[in-house]
């Protein structure tokens, strides 16, 4: 029988109950993607280049922006905001 580790999610009480291996799976994973989220604002080269915070983390803001059809307002509304040189899209 496998043991059970019981995690608290806060929400309204709900109790999830995960395999030690599950819950360790989803640490690392949280990890790795916070490790990643503090690289991307505070380490990258372009750290220093302006930009709103979902741009400056995912390029998924640009895909949405480019399925949508309104990429280029979105862009002139950066310069608009931060200036001359504007984070775009995350390139790494």
């Amino acid at each position: 029988m496998h043991s059970k580790a019981l995690v608290s999610l806060g929400c309204a009480g709900l109790v999830v109950s995960l395999r030690h291996s599950e819950l360790a799976v989803h640490m690392l994973t949280s990890m790795q993607l916070l490790a990643l989220a503090v690289y991307r604002l505070l380490l990258h080269p372009l750290a220093r280049v302006p930009g709103s915070l979902l741009q400056r983390l995912s390029g998924l803001p640009r895909i949405w922006q480019c399925y949508v059809g309104d990429r280029f307002l979105k862009e002139m509304e950066a310069h608009d905001k931060y200036g001359k040189s504007v984070l775009y899209n995350r390139l790494g």
